[in-house]
């Protein structure tokens, strides 16, 4: 059975016997559809790559093999290992330093801004010496949100200062300039 595509909404809908495109030309989004005679046609276009980046690594995750998607998965799973736990395998005295995390979105104007504070030299020296630093996207962990949400909300950024046990010393909401977060760090 053919195919009517928004490209702009990402909709489909399957032809039934005797309709045509002629019967639906527009999406409800407002869009023109497209005719695909399968919906593989349309998952496999050339300009399929450029939609792909527009539409977020979801719909690139959604097309791909089972065994694709293990791979992948075990890739995320051993850099996610990598990044937390090899500073602690190599370097005993990370164990003993307060933990600094920094919660964040990539959509979050604050956030851009607050990296700024976080590359300042004397910032990133103080949070170098004195702590182990940690930067988790919001969007892609949803645990970190559930654990440090504050009846069920979290504002980004959100700085939190934690002990070696995990437990939180300080709690931080919004940008602050490199002057305010060393004070912090004191």
């Amino acid at each position: 059975m053919p195919y009517l595509v928004c490209d702009k909404c990402n909709a489909y809908y399957k032809l039934q016997k005797g309709e045509s495109i002629r019967d639906f030309p527009y999406c409800a989004c407002g869009n023109k559809l497209k005719y695909y005679e399968y919906i593989g046609d349309y998952t496999q276009r050339p300009e399929d790559s450029d939609i792909k980046s527009k539409k977020g690594i979801m719909n690139l995750w959604t097309g791909q093999s089972t065994g694709i998607k293990l791979a992948s998965i075990l890739v995320i799973i051993l850099g996610i290992l990598i990044v937390t736990g090899v500073s602690g395998v190599f370097n005993n005295d990370n164990a003993n330093k307060p933990t600094l995390l920094v919660l964040y979105a990539p959509w979050c104007s604050s956030c851009d801004k607050y990296e700024e504070t976080l590359s300042d030299p004397d910032v990133k020296k103080k949070i170098d010496e004195n702590y182990n630093f940690h930067k988790v996207n919001i969007d892609w962990n949803s645990d970190i949100v559930k654990k440090y949400a504050e009846n069920g909300q979290l504002l980004v950024p959100t700085t939190i200062i934690l002990d070696k046990d995990g437990n939180i010393v300080k709690r931080y909401e919004g940008y602050m300039d490199p002057d305010q977060l060393l004070g912090v760090l004191s």
